[in-house]
């Protein structure tokens, strides 16, 4: 077995639970749906970190073929990408719904983390990359650091539309993403 059959199933795994957390939270929501109030944003953002995970997982497939892991604390570097998503998976939508839960509160009062998840993503992304690549790509940690940014500027933002368009444009961008990739 090569280092890339080893790889796969270890990443793979942490992938599956974050789509699985996500999936589990969406089904006892459709269960539930008399009692919650539903808001835009946080089904948005829940979209957002499903196209995450299939973003994600195609991408690693693509550079996987190209790493060449060297020791642990690589493998530990690599494993964090996942590990965000898995956290940003399962914060995206409540595990329990108790008494009668309004989704824009429920979003409200686990923005910090949420939020938070995702700047720490976008500024692994480049700082794991870079370890396995020969070129630095400025162009991509710029638009990491910008995508960051609003993120942290989202945390302090109380309006649902500015959480709204965010949560739009990056969906958008991400699918127009996720249709331009192709294994080469």
């Amino acid at each position: 077995m090569n280092q890339f059959e080893y790889l796969i199933p270890f990443v793979g795994i942490i992938y599956a639970l974050a789509a699985t957390d996500l999936l589990v939270s969406t089904h006892r929501l459709i269960i539930e749906r008399k009692r919650f109030t539903a808001h835009a944003v946080p089904i948005i953002w829940a979209i957002v970190a499903f196209l995450m995970i299939i973003n994600s997982w195609w991408g690693f497939l693509d550079i996987n073929q190209k790493i060449v892991l060297e020791n642990a604390g690589q493998l530990f570097l690599l494993s964090l990408l996942p590990l965000m998503l898995f956290l940003i998976a399962s914060l995206s939508l409540p595990h329990k719904i108790k008494n009668h839960l309004n989704l824009w509160e429920y979003f409200c009062e686990h923005k910090a983390p949420f939020y938070l998840s995702h700047t720490i993503y976008l500024l692994l992304i480049p700082l794991v990359l870079m370890d396995f690549s020969d070129q630095l790509n400025v162009a991509q940690i710029t638009r990491n650091i910008v995508m960051a940014l609003v993120f942290l500027s989202l945390i302090w933002l109380k309006h649902w539309i500015w959480h709204l368009a965010a949560g739009s444009a990056f969906m958008l961008g991400l699918l127009m993403s996720i249709f331009k990739q192709s294994m080469q």
